[in-house]
């Protein structure tokens, strides 16, 4: 099990956007020396143990949801299988003492082919009022949606560890959304979703959409020990169409 650790890394990004949501596991609120915390939200494990959220292709369950409640803060669990037409198989995410993800699926067919990604299950804090969540999580100390430069420095903290048998990882993730209206019920160009990618198998260089823009060293600290890590960074100016969001893609060196 890897500890990964993130300082201000929504920081890097423009100042006059709003956070609305984000991925992560704990975070720590701290000035900027990472030895001096003022205060830790836990966010995952929860109060709420013992239960499974099943997604496939044959119901509802493609986006079934499950409100997590914890110390005065939530999160939305969701297999989010949003690509995906027709599959053998299905997705089950075990809540226990920790969260296991099982993807067990086989002769997918997607809704679009031209993407790479089938779903993506996750964990969600903070607001997205479009489709699938269209929810507010209870927030406490990090609360969302803020304005980027009000936002007070923290740490995020992830336990994680990912498993391949068979198939492709495309990404394993944080996934971070920005927006000028913090009320917004569809993405469109002018919002942001950045993503930092801790494992990852997709050649985005091979993508004629994304746009190679340089690199970013980025202090991560790794089992304890901090790490100067080299990101590069991708734009995908429009997402889905000429109308679509801005992605903004950290890619770490090596697998974490």
């Amino acid at each position: 099990m890897r500890k990964v650790l993130f300082s201000g890394i929504i920081l890097v990004i423009i100042i006059v956007l709003i956070v609305l949501s984000l991925s992560l596991s704990t975070f720590l609120k701290s000035p900027v020396e990472k030895n001096n915390v003022t205060n830790q939200v836990r966010l995952f494990q929860s109060n709420m143990k013992d239960f499974s959220l099943i997604g496939s292709y044959l119901s509802d369950s493609l986006y079934a949801m499950a409100d997590i409640y914890g110390n005065n803060v939530s999160l939305v669990a969701s297999p989010f299988l949003w690509n995906i037409k027709e599959s053998n198989g299905q997705v089950v995410m075990n809540f226990s003492d920790y969260l296991f993800v099982d993807v067990n699926m086989t002769s997918i067919k997607k809704i679009n082919p031209s993407i790479t990604v089938d779903g993506y299950p996750g964990l969600m804090y903070g607001r997205e009022f479009w489709f699938p969540f269209e929810t507010q999580t209870e927030t406490y100390e990090l609360n969302l949606p803020q304005i980027v430069k009000d936002l007070p420095s923290f740490y995020s903290v992830l336990n994680y560890s990912v498993f391949q048998n068979k198939g492709t990882i495309d990404d394993f993730s944080y996934d971070i959304w920005l927006s000028k209206n913090p009320n917004i019920t569809t993405l469109q160009y002018g919002d942001f979703e950045v993503m930092i990618w801790l494992y990852w198998h997709e050649n985005l260089s091979a993508n004629k959409y994304f746009i190679y823009v340089g690199n970013m060293t980025i202090p991560v600290l790794i089992n304890g020990s901090e790490v100067p890590l080299n990101f590069s960074v991708y734009i995908l100016p429009r997402t889905g169409s000429s109308n679509g969001w801005t992605g903004v893609y950290f890619l770490s060196p090596k697998n974490l």
